[in-house]
């Protein structure tokens, strides 16, 4: 019977043993889409593991949001937070602990901080003045988030980047009076409009213009008289279309479905639009 005991018990103090030294998993960034079902992408505590968070079309400065979680047993504090292009902010900028599993009962063990990616496109993100427009296409960042972490015991330096991206569109035209070209950042004046004002430039000999789609986005263009340009005609891709004056003053109201477009080449009306006019040749010159 003694043979018998003596066996079970040393597998019971070997179990104990076991369980009681079961190394914890040192702390890890994992970090989620706040907008979307899509999984968590995580980077370990001891690598660092790249990953790509795609934001899709861009039409104008947003804001993105993301839920930033420790995976890890242990927790990981001194943590900071950097963009290496200066059109995508991330705030904050620092935490200064995240709690671990193994920090239950700890006042800040749940929260889980959100982080706000912000991506600056035409308009300031704050919606006051404005920012250079990002480039067409693809445009993207390295999120870099670097903190501190226990390994058995130890202070280890952790690291973890993930890919940010989106594609930047962007309304864009050129406009000609006949064969003339118009530089619409140098207006010969300006023209109220019921939201705001538009660039006016003077005529140069017809009463034919056309206008080229330049962008990547498709372009609704409204034109008439300066309080209802009621008149419609669509420009697709890389395509032109011409209008015949009619008026003493015909002005253009752009439209990209939100896209911006250079405002510092077409003043934007109250409404997102884009406006600019242009005299008949009946018009004495401004």
């Amino acid at each position: 019977m003694k043979n018998k005991i003596v066996p079970a018990l040393l597998i019971a103090v070997l179990f104990l043993l076991n369980a009681c030294t079961e190394k914890s998993k040192s702390g890890y960034f994992v970090l989620t889409r706040l907008d979307t079902s899509a999984n968590a992408t995580s980077g370990s505590a001891l690598k660092s593991l790249s990953a790509d968070f795609d934001f899709g079309m861009l039409k104008a400065s947003k804001e993105f949001y993301l839920l930033l979680s420790n995976g890890g047993d242990q927790p990981i504090f001194d943590i900071y937070l950097s963009s290496e292009n200066e059109s995508f902010s991330v705030f904050p900028s620092s935490i200064a602990k995240m709690q671990g599993k193994e920090s239950d009962g700890e006042s800040d063990g749940d929260v889980i901080p959100v982080i706000t990616i912000g991506i600056s496109h035409g308009i300031a993100l704050n919606g006051v003045g404005y920012v250079p427009l990002l480039p067409y296409g693809t445009n993207s960042t390295e999120l870099v988030i670097q903190g501190k972490t226990l390994d058995n015991g130890d202070t280890v330096d952790i690291e973890s980047r993930f890919i940010i991206s989106v594609t930047a569109m962007v309304m864009d035209i050129k406009f000609y009076n006949g064969e003339s070209k118009i530089d619409l950042y140098n207006p010969d004046g300006y023209t109220t409009i019921k939201e705001g004002f538009a660039g006016l430039f003077n005529n140069r000999g017809t009463n034919t213009v056309s206008l080229v789609n330049t962008g990547n986005v498709p372009i609704e263009v409204y034109y008439g008289d300066s309080w209802n340009p009621d008149q419609h005609i669509s420009v697709g891709l890389n395509d032109s279309v011409s209008v015949n004056l009619t008026l003493q003053t015909t002005v253009f109201a752009l439209d990209g479905d939100g896209t911006i477009i250079d405002p510092e080449k077409v003043l934007l009306g109250s409404d997102g639009l884009g406006y600019f006019g242009i005299l008949n040749t009946s018009a004495p010159p401004l």
